[in-house]
């Protein structure tokens, strides 16, 4: 594993030495049963078919969502839907995307940093369709949140998205006050 985790970077641009560590990994893990490091490597082997084969990648991302969620590996589970909604994100599949993200927020209720993050997520979801009302909604309770956590990175990131959708409701004055609390 660490060696295809080490390679992890490769694997994105079709390493063959990163991919044959990953899929020697693979093999290792199916032959001892362990479910963790399975549902790993395949979330790492997922990535030589990230832009070309998207339908592959999304295969091997539910193969271990399905480990995480048997072995009750709540990161994992919603590592693996994150990245769900990415891959379906990336290739315009959005109601695909807001399904895996809505699904990666409930398993990380417990985890408020990463649920905090997720609803930053989905608010950049309504407002590629243009539902600037929700995007906006959500990016404002994102940056309550992170604001009483201190997770300024967070605060910084939804207050970019408020400013976003105000200027993309033509209200330039306001968007370029509430970006400008980033500096």
């Amino acid at each position: 594993y660490a060696l295809g985790d080490y390679e992890d970077t490769k694997v994105m641009y079709g390493s063959a030495k990163a991919l044959d560590y990953v899929e020697r990994c693979t093999r290792i893990y199916e032959n001892i049963g362990d479910q963790f490091y399975l549902a790993w490597v395949l979330h790492l082997r997922s990535y030589s078919f990230w832009l070309e084969q998207p339908d592959e990648t999304i295969k091997l991302h539910l193969q271990a969502l399905e480990l995480r969620q048997r072995i009750g590996d709540t990161f994992g589970a919603s590592t693996s839907l994150d990245n769900l909604c990415d891959i379906t994100w990336i290739h315009g599949r959005i109601q695909e995307a807001e399904n895996y993200l809505a699904q990666a927020i409930t398993a990380t209720q417990i985890a408020n940093l990463i649920s905090i993050w997720h609803t930053n997520y989905a608010a950049i979801l309504p407002m590629m369709r243009g539902d600037f009302v929700r995007a906006n909604h959500l990016a404002h309770e994102s940056l309550k949140s992170a604001e009483k956590a201190n997770y300024i990175v967070i605060a910084y990131l939804s207050l970019s998205i408020i400013g976003l959708v105000a200027v993309l409701r033509e209200d330039y004055t306001t968007g370029q006050s509430v970006c400008e609390r980033c500096l």
